[in-house]
């Protein structure tokens, strides 16, 4: 835990949200986490994950990034540097690091524990659709709609080859588990085997009648499955590229397959709602996973093979379920709307936190439960925190106001108006009496806590003010800006 104990000292100097667990096993232990802020996903689940370990999961929903515990259905940690929908994360082998591809043409490393972006992979010209680890984790594979795989040393973050032949996006991508061959699924209606070493094309697949979504490999690498829109999976021989197997059922698309661990056993995701198991020896479905309202378009066996995880779309969910039964075990969900802000309380017992979907909530440590929420604001709130004496709780708004609330009751006790544009960041003086305001309108404000009346305006930045601070004595005020500077100012509005 000592890692994770100088994470959370971090965490209570730059007040970031990040949350801490203790880690237990997929028993499904009664350990309770130290602090959970239950917040899922904000739109739809595109790529789900196991961790090696099974402890662990990530899913991906827009630009979001979310490690999850297994057992306790609790967010760990969440990851935030892509500026575009992201289609596809994978773990590395050891599940220290996992990749992300998204539509902002780039693939990122993540250090699973310290959340920290390790290497940022440029060179697609259109976005990313799929992501894969080499099975030694020295190589990062990617698909994109560029119609090219890339082949990348994760090390370094260069790029070691790239492949061409597709004559549309490709849509999935996954290597040999010896290494030496990857695999490609295609708008084109076809799947190909390439060899790494030369970056040659040694086979093209065909038969799929519509596009293909998803491709995995056999774990003894002699199978390859493909998921295609034409509604159907099929099995192929990788020697000889003839199809083997058609799995037939779903009634729509079918958007992501995977091999269970042993090579016994195949999931599919489709359009119609449904997760489904087949026996990979006669092509028979063996049991139909229902309970998701939208699309299934990620699904990923466990590496004992005893759970698969599903993600949803419309439902905005990730779902773990038990392969033997088929019930649905655990439900990853949470808040509408990502989380924007978040404070500790003076004495350490709470948290707040601000989000994108309106409420500002106050959580009890301990217990990670919600104790109050306070509903006033109409955008989102962007930043919170405490007063020094911990009674209160000052938020600013998209709304363009800033509120002073009550903790112990949920009241608001004031409204500070006078911004033309969005706040973005607010803090208090160390003696309680005052608060500042940043804004998209560039002017920061210093306001009177008792009164609600604006003190002053601070003028001189020439883009939005996204953070303010006071000095420990409260003497100067501190704030940063889109217009690349920092400026400190004394009370009385002069900058240093």
């Amino acid at each position: 835990m000592n890692s994770f104990q100088k994470l959370q000292k971090t965490c209570l100097i730059v007040c970031l949200f990040i949350t801490f667990s203790s880690f237990s096993s997929l028993s499904f232990s009664d350990e309770a986490p130290k602090l959970m802020l239950p917040v899922g996903n904000a739109s739809r689940v595109n790529s789900v994950a196991f961790s090696p370990s099974g402890l662990f999961a990530i899913s991906a929903s827009n630009v979001n990034l979310i490690l999850w515990e297994v057992s306790s259905e609790k967010e760990v940690r969440k990851f935030e540097g892509h500026t575009g929908i992201v289609y596809s994360v994978a773990f590395s082998p050891d599940g220290r690091f996992f990749l992300s591809g998204s539509v902002d043409k780039t693939m990122i490393l993540w250090d699973i524990a310290y959340g920290k972006e390790v290497h940022r992979f440029k060179g697609h010209t259109e976005g990313i659709t799929s992501v894969a680890f080499s099975s030694d984790g020295r190589f990062a594979l990617s698909g994109s709609r560029d119609k090219t795989m890339r082949l990348w040393e994760v090390d370094t973050g260069k790029e070691v080859r790239i492949f061409q032949g597709h004559t549309s996006w490709v849509n999935s991508v996954a290597f040999s588990p010896d290494g030496q061959y990857v695999l490609s699924g295609s708008l084109d209606k076809t799947m190909r085997l390439w060899d790494v070493s030369s970056g040659n094309e040694m086979r093209k697949f065909e038969g799929d009648t519509s596009y293909i979504n998803s491709v995995a490999y056999s774990p003894d690498g002699r199978h390859v499955l493909s998921g295609s829109t034409d509604n159907n999976l099929r099995l192929w021989e990788v020697l000889s590229g003839k199809e083997v197997r058609r799995f037939e059922g779903h009634t729509k698309g079918v958007y992501s397959v995977a091999f269970s661990p042993d090579g016994r056993f195949a999931l599919s995701g489709s359009s119609d709602i449904t997760m489904r198991l087949w026996e990979i020896v006669s092509g028979k479905e063996v049991r139909r996973f229902k309970g998701h309202t939208g699309n299934i378009r990620s699904v990923s066996f466990s590496s004992d093979g005893r759970f698969a995880l599903s993600g949803g779309t419309s439902d905005i969910t990730m779902r773990l379920w038990d392969i033997v039964s088929g019930k649905e075990v655990r439900r990853f969900e949470g808040h509408a709307g990502r989380i924007s802000s978040v404070s500790f309380s003076p004495d350490g017992r709470y948290v707040l936190s601000g989000f994108w979907d309106n409420p500002l909530k106050l959580w009890e440590v301990a217990s990670g439960k919600e104790v109050r929420r306070f509903e006033r604001h109409t955008g989102t709130v962007y930043s919170v925190t405490f007063s020094p004496d911990g009674r209160y709780a000052f938020s600013g708004s998209w709304d363009r106001s800033l509120r002073l609330w009550e903790i112990t009751s949920g009241k608001e006790v004031r409204k500070f108006v006078g911004h033309t544009e969005n706040v973005y960041s607010v803090a208090y003086s160390p003696d309680g009496r005052f608060a500042l305001s940043g804004s998209t309108g560039n002017p920061m404000k210093l306001w009177e806590v008792a009164s609600g009346k604006e003190v002053r305006r601070f003028k001189g930045h020439t883009g939005s003010v996204y953070s303010v601070a006071f000095s420990p004595d409260g003497s100067y005020s501190l704030s940063g800006s889109s217009d690349k500077t920092m400026s400190r100012r004394a009370q009385n509005g002069r900058r240093d």
